[in-house]
């Protein structure tokens, strides 16, 4: 099934259920990934927490240890649940009307495994095919920006100098864009953003009104069995269609002074994250600093790996490395509270995750972003990036990395 034939199938299903993922890997060689791609959809068991509940975190528990038959349970952790784990708290506007979080016990579930094997779980699903027209063209929009240079030169200051009295040591700084755009089409706009930029933890997923256009590169953390794996990004640089360019920017990144720091920083936040339930001496770093090619841009991503001391904390562990220190900084509290005082937007989604449990407690997910949010009542689509701050940043360099990260969203909105 090629992934027009998905796109339809998910279409499908969407005029059917409330909620439906795709997840989908591009055909990315991930050695830790268990799927090529994978449907899933329902409508009647979920859980939805919202910014007015009491436990997000212990409702979600109670759900996922609720019996069920489903082998495999989607859903997404939205940033602030970070107010539920800490004495932190969200002053800013959210015009993405995202819930806290929300999960799946699908009643149906189409996929391929990596070893190309496909399989299917509950009701069978005919496929509906020329349901989508690819030929309808976007319509034209552009994307408002939350903070010109200037204002973001300001408040990159204001941050450099907390850095500098020793108040933190990092600190993941992002702006917003958005606009309202009421005609959009979901799948087309994911299908042209596959074309564009296509990433290991691409995904598509509606839930009620709310739907998630999303490119994601990073994965945020994966268990199996007592093994945890979490692959943090820190560093990027420009691809060029030179291969000589391209080869003197990959030896640029993984020689620059500051984008190791920045990410051997993240390195030991995650790994003291992953300390907390990990057998002594099992917290190890299986890659320092690689840089693997994407469509558009280099990344440089660290493996960090644990065992756990038990099976059973999967949950506890995605709680305590949450959220991502790659999207923080550190040191990771404080780095949360500055963030929240100097963005002018709440993060909603982004800078969260998306993934997946299974029936036996294992689980994977990616950090959300390279990701459109797009609310099908208001008509408002959105997205995030933002960039790692650090003593020896320079605040034009990190503005056009921001601007760096948000060119192949933009493109996929043109005709």
């Amino acid at each position: 099934m090629n992934q027009n034939d998905r796109l339809e199938l998910f279409q499908t299903l969407s005029n059917k259920e409330t909620c439906i993922y795709y997840l989908e890997s591009n055909g990315y060689d991930d050695p830790y990934g268990k799927f090529n791609w994978i449907l899933l959809a329902g409508s009647t068991n979920h859980i939805t927490a919202n910014a007015d509940s009491a436990k997000p975190w212990e409702d979600l528990k109670d759900f996922l240890n609720a019996p069920s038959s489903a082998p495999i349970i989607p859903g997404f952790l939205s940033y602030d649940l970070k107010n539920y784990l800490e004495n932190l708290k969200s002053k800013n506007p959210d015009l993405t009307a995202f819930p806290l979080l929300s999960f799946l016990k699908p009643e149906c579930i189409i996929g391929e495994l990596r070893n190309g094997q496909s399989f299917n779980y509950g009701y069978s699903v005919e496929l509906e095919e020329n349901s989508i027209d690819w030929e309808k063209p976007i319509p034209p929009i552009e994307m408002q920006v939350s903070m010109s240079e200037e204002s973001y030169t300001q408040r990159f200051d204001q941050l450099k100098n907390h850095i500098l009295r020793g108040d933190i040591y990092e600190i993941n700084f992002c702006m917003h864009f958005g606009a309202f755009m009421p005609d959009l089409e979901p799948v087309q706009l994911f299908k042209k953003l596959c074309l564009l930029s296509p990433a290991p933890f691409s995904c598509l997923m509606k839930n009620g009104d709310n739907w998630l256009i999303g490119s994601s590169p990073e994965r945020f953390l994966k268990k199996e069995d007592t093994k945890l794996i979490s692959q943090p990004i820190k560093g990027t640089v420009r691809r060029s269609a030179n291969e000589d360019i391209d080869q003197q920017a990959i030896a640029k990144l993984k020689s620059d002074p500051k984008e190791r720091a920045e990410n051997v920083m993240i390195v030991d936040l995650v790994r003291n994250d992953l300390s907390h339930f990990a057998k002594r001496g099992s917290v190890q770093v299986a890659e320092l600093c690689e840089v693997y090619p994407f469509a558009t841009v280099h990344h440089m991503i660290s493996t960090v790996q644990a065992e756990l001391t038990s099976a059973d904390l999967g949950l506890e562990a995605i709680k305590k490395a949450f959220p991502m220190g790659s999207m923080t900084g550190a040191p990771k509290i404080r780095a949360m509270e500055l963030a929240d005082e100097t963005e002018n937007f709440s993060r909603g989604i982004y800078s969260g995750a998306l993934g997946y449990f299974t029936s036996d407690g294992d689980f994977d997910f990616a950090v959300m972003i390279r990701s459109f949010t797009w609310n099908a009542a208001s008509g408002y689509l959105s997205f995030s990036t933002g960039s790692a701050i650090t003593n020896q940043a320079i605040a034009s360099a990190e503005y056009h990395e921001c601007l760096l990260k948000a060119e192949a969203l933009l493109k996929s909105l043109q005709q």
